[in-house]
């Protein structure tokens, strides 16, 4: 089969495909074929040796890919051979075949395509635990996501707003105002302003959790907020 290897960290431009010798599914595992592999921020750490879980090399990065599944481990009776999957694959996912835990893997409803499914895989699986299972986050609170115009932002824009909580989207360009607010935002906040985080966009309502999406300057300044319960 073809898949992307990686011998040495580095950038993305150094990725090359090369043939490689087709998994097998061991004891409770699937074989999935591979129709579409998303490329998020995560999967260039680990090709470049900077996220905080890297596996052995030689490895096929790759998480979340979607397919079919083509075969079947012992003793596993779902998903089924045919079923159109969402794969939660580590890695792996850059190849034409992955082999993975059949509890991993989620059969897709009809309307949805292989596309769709890839590209929702690990930004709203992100999302939800950092609203859900780390912030807590409950209706009525305030959530301030920063970066809301990135996948991980604008879903979690829409799953907060979703959960009942009102939602404040940093941006840092004025010109995705709109398309925040239109993810479900309630108010728009501009991190370029010096007064960015006065008690205009907030309504005079206690901040309850802050999502930060990627390291920046207005960190400290938003865990100073009354009512910060903490950052994710």
């Amino acid at each position: 089969m073809r898949a992307i290897v990686v011998d040495e960290f580095g950038p993305p431009e150094r990725l090359r495909i090369r043939e490689m010798p087709a998994p097998r599914p061991g004891p409770s595992e699937v074989l999935v074929e591979v129709y579409m592999a998303p490329v998020n921020y995560v999967d260039l750490l680990v090709v470049g040796g900077t996220y905080q879980s890297l596996p052995a090399r030689p490895f096929i990065p790759g998480k979340g890919p979607a397919g079919v599944v083509s075969a079947l481990g012992p003793d596993v009776t779902a998903p089924r051979i045919g079923d159109r999957v969402l794969a939660m694959a580590e890695e792996g996912g850059y190849a034409e075949f992955v082999a993975l835990g059949a509890d991993q893997c989620y059969c897709l409803p009809p309307r949805m395509s292989f596309l769709e499914a890839a590209s929702l895989s690990l930004v709203y699986d992100t999302a939800w635990v950092a609203l859900r299972e780390r912030a807590r986050l409950a209706p009525g609170e305030t959530v301030l996501v920063l970066g809301a115009f990135g996948g991980i932002g604008r879903a979690s824009v829409q799953l907060a707003r979703a959960m009942g909580a009102r939602v404040l989207a940093g941006i840092s360009r004025p010109e995705k105002a709109a398309l925040a607010r239109q993810a479900g935002a309630d108010a728009v906040i501009d991190l370029r302003c010096a007064n960015r985080f006065g008690p205009q966009p907030t309504g005079g309502a206690l901040m309850s959790s802050l999502i930060r999406l990627a390291a920046t300057c207005s960190t400290p300044r938003c865990v100073r907020l009354p009512g910060a319960a903490g950052w994710w």
